[in-house]
């Protein structure tokens, strides 16, 4: 799937496996660091008008707070979670004139950027809500990390080291298509990302976040490589 966005430069998405999955939901995981936060916070306010009107919402928007486990190179300082109805409505967005130009302000304000579009394997694919409601005082934390096992048995071993550990499963993803972009030659450069499955944990508080990942949730992270934990302080 692929669109023409400026005369010189195409937009291509590749499936990481099936291609159909490009006309179904996805989630969009930005996971960046940025030169000046007020500038990023202002280009969402303009471009929020344009994500809604292409079917874009709202999952997840969290700073990081403290890092657990993990890498330096893994470590982002906000997390991003976008849902779009297809691949389709996420290249109409791209594709949009006013956001590329809003889009100015983004690239000024963010570094590091990672980002691949993922499927959602446990609950709802298409939001019903352009943002989520949320409890203000809840705790969160991301887990990143590469596994071969089949994504729903691991699930379901998911929730049950979690149930354990007393915190919550709140999203569960896998990467479901990379994006690239092409010139008028056919040359293509894939956009970098860090992340591979995605995990979103809630929690009642950071004592209880921090003392499952530590403990309990233990049991899951030793069934998977590359790991990445941080709790993260949601802003929407």
């Amino acid at each position: 799937m692929q669109r023409q966005i400026t005369r010189t430069t195409k937009l291509v998405l590749q499936a990481t496996s099936d291609a159909n999955q490009l006309n179904r939901p996805l989630f969009a995981i930005n996971w960046f660091n940025t030169r000046a936060l007020w500038l990023y916070n202002l280009y969402n306010w303009i471009a929020a008008g344009r994500l809604f009107k292409n079917g874009g919402k709202v999952l997840f928007k969290g700073q990081l707070i403290e890092t657990l486990i993990g890498s330096p190179d893994q470590q982002r300082e906000l997390l991003l979670v976008v849902n779009y109805p297809s691949g389709e409505h996420f290249l109409n967005l791209i594709a949009d004139r006013f956001f590329q130009v809003t889009s100015l302000l983004r690239l000024a304000a963010v570094r590091n950027f990672s980002f691949v579009l993922n499927r959602r394997v446990d609950g709802p694919a298409l939001l019903e809500k352009r943002s989520q409601d949320f409890v203000a005082n809840r705790a969160w934390a991301v887990h990143l990390y590469k596994s071969d096992r089949d994504i729903h048995q691991e699930v379901e071993f998911l929730r049950t080291c979690t149930a354990k550990s007393g915190i919550t499963l709140h999203f569960a993803s896998l990467p479901a298509a990379t994006v690239h972009s092409a010139d008028n030659h056919g040359n293509q450069k894939p956009q970098d990302h860090v992340t591979d499955r995605v995990v979103i944990l809630e929690a009642e508080d950071q004592r209880q976040m921090r003392a499952a990942v530590l403990g309990g949730y233990q049991e899951f992270l030793g069934s998977v490589s590359g790991s990445y934990v941080g709790t993260l302080q949601r802003m929407m």
